[in-house]
C-alpha cells in the first residue's frame, strides 16, 4: 500500500494527534490548552502587528543598520510567539479547571475539546501563514493559501468557515461547563 502525502492527510493527522493528546491530558488540561490558544492568538497577532508597523515606520533606519525585517521574519516571529505563549500559559499561566475526572462523559468531552482545539490551532496557523489580521474575510483569496485550498477540501472548508472554527472551542467550553462540575 502506497500512501500519498496530501494536505488532507496532514490535516487529518494533525487532528488525530491533537485529539489523542487531549484524551491523554484529560478535560481539565484540555480547557487550559484552549484558553492558552486564545491568549496566544491575540498575543501573536498583537506583537506581530506591532513589529510589522514598527519595521515599516523605521525601514530606512533598520536598513541602514543592516536589519531587514521582511514578511518571513514577521511570520516566523508570529509563529514562535504563538507556540511559546501556548506552552507558557498552559504550563505556567495559573489557569485552573476543576471538573470531576474519570467518568465516561469526561473522556468524551476531552475528545470533543481536542477536536475543537485542533480546529482553533489550524485556523490560527492559516491566518498567520496568510499574513492577515485575525478573521479577515480575504483569507480564502490570499495567495499563500490558495494552493493549499485548491489541493485540499478540508483546508478549503476550514478557511471558508474560519469564524465557525474560531468560535467553536469557546462555545463548547460554555456548553460543557454544565457537565461534571465539582460541587
Amino acid at each position: 500500500m502506497q500512501v500519498t502525502l496530501t494536505w488532507d492527510l496532514l490535516i487529518i493527522i494533525f487532528f488525530a494527534v491533537v485529539m489523542t493528546y487531549s484524551f491523554i491530558i484529560g478535560r481539565n488540561e484540555s480547557i487550559k490548552v484552549i484558553a492558552a490558544s486564545y491568549i496566544a492568538t491575540i498575543t501573536a497577532h498583537g506583537i506581530g502587528g506591532y513589529i510589522e508597523q514598527m519595521s515599516q515606520q523605521s525601514h530606512i533606519v533598520l536598513t541602514t543598520l543592516g536589519f531587514d525585517i521582511d514578511t518571513t521574519v514577521i511570520l516566523g516571529t508570529k509563529l514562535l510567539i504563538f507556540v511559546a505563549t501556548i506552552v507558557i500559559v498552559a504550563v505556567q499561566g495559573g489557569l485552573e479547571a476543576d471538573y470531576e475526572d474519570g467518568n465516561t462523559s469526561d473522556t468524551f468531552i476531552a475528545g470533543i475539546l481536542g477536536f475543537a482545539t485542533a480546529a482553533l490551532l489550524l485556523i490560527n496557523l492559516f491566518t498567520i501563514l496568510g499574513q492577515l489580521p485575525l478573521l479577515d474575510p480575504r483569507i480564502a483569496t490570499i495567495p499563500p493559501l490558495l494552493p493549499v485550498a485548491k489541493q485540499s477540501l478540508l483546508a478549503a472548508t476550514m478557511i471558508s468557515y474560519q469564524h465557525f472554527w474560531f468560535t467553536l472551542p469557546a462555545l463548547l467550553l460554555i456548553v460543557t461547563s454544565f457537565i461534571g462540575r465539582k460541587e
